[in-house]
């Protein structure tokens, strides 16, 4: 007993000293704002992982977990900021449709193209076009 509460000790010891150390480096990096604002996040996020109490339950169902996280993120995303991302994942999925359209000799000729572009290897006043 007094082996396991030693052993304890020790490692909650040294989970007070990482704690202090990685507090000590955001001080140095991220402003007093930020740090508040990082440590608002963790928390949401630590309280979406633990489940809530009435969605834990063995009645529970899909909808009533995914309301329960809902609930717990309308203070984390604006409207604005729920619109724009549900936006940006419609046009993810067209454009993953578009490519997944493609056949294998349209696909290498996009990446070529791609890395070509990404590589800036023709000069700015000519056109790659044939």
């Amino acid at each position: 007993m007094v082996l396991y509460c030693s052993l304890v000790e020790r490692y909650s010891g040294r989970i007070l000293m990482a704690n202090f150390l990685v507090d000590l480096l955001l001080s140095l990096v991220l402003s007093k704002k930020a740090r508040r604002n990082l440590k608002a996040y963790n928390r949401a996020v630590a309280a979406q992982k633990k489940p809530a109490a009435g969605a834990a339950g063995k009645g529970s169902t899909r909808e009533q977990q995914i309301k329960a996280m809902q609930d717990n993120a309308k203070g984390l995303v604006t409207e604005d900021r729920a619109e724009l991302i549900r936006k940006a994942m419609e046009i993810r999925k067209a454009k993953q449709t578009v490519l997944a359209n493609l056949d294998d000799a349209q696909r290498q000729k996009l990446v070529a193209l791609a890395l070509k572009k990404l590589m800036n290897e023709s000069p700015k006043g000519q056109d790659d076009r044939k």
